[in-house]
């Protein structure tokens, strides 16, 4: 337990070197990061754990977008929104998870937003619709757009 004590690379090193076991330096050492990594991929986990229970719909029916990019077809938040999913949770369990080619949302949009000006210049549209929606490298502001472009369009 003296050893574990033990902060310090230097304070590790020379408690093992008092002792004539300077060998295990270097193999303690890995083995102390490694437990460190481990302690963050728990606290990670830890963190995880705390918001299943929303997740899962323990409060109340949860339905979430899901947007399957293709990468090889490169756009700012990273590939073209070729389709998408609804997937449901209520009580803890996975209720439902349908997944649609993203001109069916598309075809069904009702209602109207503006481009923003590079989509409506250089590509010549005047509406702008879910496929391309995720415009903004930012993820924060792309989500919101995303989630309203699927709220205009959610008669599908």
């Amino acid at each position: 337990s003296e050893a574990v004590a033990q902060t310090s690379e230097g304070d590790l090193h020379s408690f093992l070197t008092g002792r004539g076991l300077s060998f295990l330096t270097s193999r303690i050492n890995s083995q102390l990061k490694a437990a460190a990594q481990v302690r963050q991929q728990i606290q990670l986990a830890q963190g995880a754990l705390a918001l299943a229970p929303q997740f899962l719909g323990l409060s109340g029916p949860r339905t979430y977008l899901v947007l399957f990019q293709n990468n090889m077809e490169l756009r700012p938040a990273g590939g073209f929104i070729g389709s998408y999913g609804l997937l449901a949770f209520a009580d803890g369990q996975l209720k439902d998870f349908k997944i649609d080619d993203i001109y069916t949302a598309d075809g069904a949009l009702t209602g109207h937003i503006d481009p923003p000006e590079p989509i409506r210049a250089h590509l010549g549209q005047e509406h702008w619709y879910m496929r391309d929606s995720n415009w903004d490298p930012d993820f924060k502001i792309s989500g919101n757009r995303q989630s309203e472009t699927f709220f205009v369009s959610s008669r599908v």
